[in-house]
């Protein structure tokens, strides 16, 4: 049983890989944690590296107060990293662009500590079961030997299937254009439309993105319609679904987050947050249909 003790703030590591934080929920979480108390302790190894936990901490930062109450981990290295990554693909908050980006680098950093449960691995296992001989791996075999998107359907509750699709998406999709759309919900919060950027060369995704982030296209099927060869000028429709569903689908992930964690607390003033921003998204999408 890990231990939990109270660290200064000032001590914990928090490496370059840990997902910045959003502001709204750093305070959202400030005074849920100055009403009701850290319901989840922040989780560290035992040389004070952050595996999870940086909104619990910018939120006590918020607060002014020096310490925090930690589970410090025997991990390092790569277990410490997927120790990390798990628990951020537990929280309802992370958006799809993030969901696909986590899973894409659960996988390689999986099969970096199991190399026996990757597809080439697992094919050899089955074609030598019937002579005994089982080849040699330079890892440990993972818990029952596993597929990758097979222990991660059973970890997360999705289908193989599901996962599958989400990693091929989160591993195409060009870094320079993730970082365009990042901040963009009616992209970054939407499978469909980061699958249909996704399906696009590196080069063309950075090119996409940024008609997009400069709110020239709607939404990137719009923005490829609109290329040469892209299908034509696309209409513009006056029923802008993508993003209010994007954004609908944002608002409910947060207030279930909110409700699980603490009922009732806060409630309305998070509802009322997320329907500005779907009212904002509107906005943006009609200064783009003007253009």
């Amino acid at each position: 049983m890990p231990s939990v003790q109270s660290v200064p703030i000032e001590d914990i590591k928090i490496d370059q890989r840990h997902r910045g934080t959003d502001p709204a929920k750093v305070t959202s979480l400030a005074e849920s944690i100055r009403s009701v108390g850290l319901l989840n302790a922040v989780t560290i190894d035992e040389d004070y590296n952050l595996i999870a936990g940086r909104h619990r901490i910018e939120a006590y930062i918020e607060l002014g107060w020096k310490s925090i109450e930690c589970r410090v981990l025997n991990l390092t290295g790569l277990k410490a990293e997927l120790a990390a990554i798990d628990e951020n693909l537990e929280r309802a908050e992370l958006s799809q662009l993030a969901h696909v980006q986590a899973l894409a680098r659960r996988k390689e950093v999986y099969e970096g500590l199991f190399p026996d449960s990757k597809a080439d691995a697992i094919r050899a296992r089955t074609q030598h079961k019937g002579n005994g001989k089982v080849p040699g791996g330079a890892g440990s075999a993972p818990p029952e030997n596993k597929a990758f998107s097979q222990e991660t359907a059973s970890k997360t509750g999705q289908s193989v299937r599901t996962v599958q699709q989400e990693i091929a998406i989160g591993e195409a999709l060009d870094g320079e254009a993730v970082a365009a759309i990042a901040d963009v919900p009616a992209i970054a919060d939407n499978k469909a439309e980061l699958a249909a950027l996704a399906k696009l060369p590196p080069k063309e995704q950075r090119r996409v993105a940024a008609k997009v982030k400069a709110c020239k296209a709607p939404s990137v099927r719009a923005a490829v319609a609109n290329e040469p060869g892209g299908g034509g000028k696309q209409k513009s429709d006056p029923r802008p679904f993508a993003r209010l569903e994007a954004e609908l689908g944002k608002c409910l992930r947060s207030i279930d987050a909110l409700h699980k964690s603490h009922p009732a607390d806060k409630f309305h003033r998070e509802s009322l947050s997320h329907v500005k921003s779907a009212l904002n998204t509107i906005h943006d999408w009609q200064k783009a249909t003007r253009r």
